[in-house]
């Protein structure tokens, strides 16, 4: 296993989120989860640079919620046919767990798609996460249905902090150097990818 895979959060509380962006995220869980969403903005628009957590939070929500996730990147789900499939996801797993459908990189949608994908959000019943970089590149009528959140790039010293557990815990004996270069990043993914270099 590697670091990454064993140091990624698995649940909302162990993922540093500012109060707004929590509050919103757990406003959109408990809605869906207890049936009354918020039908003007019912879909979750998580935003921001890469290694900010957008794609931890989304399994994080659907673990936390016991939601059965179903992650698509956008950009290649853009076909008549394979567009037209998403009316076709079952609302509930085998399980009967609710379905949660997680499009990632919705700022690389055509207008063609746009439709469509809203119809999906405000028709199928089930929740909805969009992942993007740029906000602003996701096409409006999208927008106009998400609540949207700003993901940030991690502090350095928290991100250091962290580091620093994951040396103490595994008994890497990693330099101090290295450690602050890897949180100077600003990015949890190349930060233990450094890490994971280095042991």
């Amino acid at each position: 296993m590697t670091l990454l895979q064993k140091y990624t959060p698995k649940t909302i509380n162990d993922i540093i989120l500012d109060d707004k962006a929590m509050d919103a995220i757990i406003a959109f869980a408990n809605g869906w989860m207890g049936g009354f969403p918020n039908m003007d903005r019912p879909a979750l628009l998580l935003h921001g640079k890469q290694g900010t957590g957008k794609t931890m939070t989304a399994r994080a929500i659907c673990k936390d919620c016991d939601f059965a996730i179903i992650e698509l990147n956008a950009s290649t789900s853009r076909t008549k046919d394979r567009l037209k499939s998403l009316f076709n996801i079952p609302k509930t797993d085998f399980f009967g767990n609710k379905t949660c459908l997680f499009l990632d990189e919705a700022d690389s949608l055509f207008d063609s798609s746009e439709s469509t994908i809203k119809k999906v959000i405000m028709q199928m019943k089930f929740p909805v996460i969009l992942a993007a970089n740029n906000n602003f590149k996701v096409p409006k009528m999208l927008r106009d249905v998400s609540e949207e959140i700003k993901f940030w790039e991690p502090k350095v010293e928290k991100l250091k902090q962290h580091l620093l557990k994951i040396n103490k815990e595994e008994g890497l004996c990693l330099s101090i150097e290295l450690i602050n270069a890897a949180a100077e990043t600003r990015d949890y993914r190349l930060a233990l990818g450094m890490l994971e270099e280095k042991q």
